[in-house]
């Protein structure tokens, strides 16, 4: 009742709004020289950025020209005028981008939820290169510049995206034109990971190879009497950091920086239980920026950055999904 109260009141308590503009002058030249041409199109069912609080003050985010079709393929052709020999047709498919104001415990989060994908156009469908999805959440509290860091770090997740696509190898599934909104069902449903009643035993080295249900040829796991699992083949013990995931006895376990956790399985798809301090306890102390580039690309990364909130965090524990196109975690919370 407390949050609906205050969300209510809150723009009572504001005078004007400023409108920020998103950044959209950093380079995405292609050195690659792959790239023919961008297309952009908006997917949002809502065309509303949103607006958010901030210091007391009311922000709206907003595009160069409100037109993110016309403004991101602008910014592209500045800076690949020459393109005679690319012959990639890339295309980026804006999926959301909304801001918000959410109040926990009587204090006011600013949050930004930012999806968007690029695929491979070879006028019949659309074959899959990358993407990027993430929520951020910043607390008033501790971040006066909330306005500035999304203003800017936008522009720089869709540079960065285009930067790796540009490189990237598409998955070979088309996906029909008129199915780009359903696209993660269809390939989701090509993975046997998904669709076979249980996993196969053995050592992953990606997640590819693990959704694929692909293990590691030439090796077999050993339960040591610590209970500790290791991989052995004809060639030695293979190095627990380059094991991704391991399946002993119809059982997933996910390598992290705190050791094997279960990889459990739901109707959304298959999560770790833990939190993202204790995933990731150094990164999350350097800036919220990193937010925005760090591991966090998965399907839905929910994010907190609050300093104050570390000790209880770390003892809380969440579903934190595994993105089957990308590899990253998907933090729900």
């Amino acid at each position: 009742m407390k949050k609906v109260i205050a969300l209510l009141f809150l723009p009572l308590i504001f005078i004007g709004q400023i409108r920020k503009e998103i950044s959209l002058n950093y380079p995405v030249k292609d050195y690659s020289g792959t790239t023919n041409s961008l297309k952009v199109i908006d997917g949002r069912p809502d065309k509303n950025i949103g607006q958010f609080v901030s210091r007391g003050q009311t922000y709206q985010l907003r595009f160069p020209t409100e037109d993110p079709v016309e403004d991101i393929q602008n910014w592209f052709e500045r800076f690949n005028k020459n393109r005679k020999k690319g012959k990639r047709d890339l295309i980026l498919y804006l999926e959301k981008l909304k801001v918000k104001d959410e109040v926990e415990n009587d204090e006011i989060f600013c949050v930004l939820d930012f999806k968007v994908s690029t695929f491979v156009s070879d006028g019949n469908g659309y074959y899959f290169l990358d993407r990027y999805d993430n929520i951020l959440r910043l607390s008033n509290k501790d971040y006066g510049n909330i306005s500035s860091i999304f203003e800017e770090n936008i522009g720089k997740v869709i540079q960065k995206l285009l930067f790796d696509s540009y490189r990237a190898k598409s998955i070979e599934q088309s996906i029909p034109k008129e199915e780009l909104a359903n696209y993660e069902n269809i390939l989701k449903i090509s993975k046997p990971a998904f669709t076979e009643n249980a996993l196969n035993d053995g050592v992953y080295l990606n997640s590819e190879d693990f959704f694929s249900q692909k293990p590691l040829e030439g090796y077999q796991l050993n339960t040591k009497e610590n209970g500790k699992v290791e991989a052995v083949g004809t060639n030695g013990k293979l190095a627990q950091r380059k094991i991704f995931i391991y399946v002993d006895q119809g059982k997933a376990f996910k390598n992290t920086n705190i050791g094997f956790l279960p990889l459990e399985k739901d109707d959304r798809g298959y999560f770790i239980m833990s939190n993202r301090l204790a995933l990731f306890p150094e990164e999350i102390k350097v800036s919220p920026v990193f937010f925005f580039f760090g591991a966090v690309g998965g399907i839905a990364a929910g994010i907190t950055v609050a300093a104050k909130h570390q000790n209880a965090a770390e003892g809380i524990k969440n579903k934190i999904y595994l993105d089957f196109l990308t590899g990253d975690y998907s933090f729900t919370k």
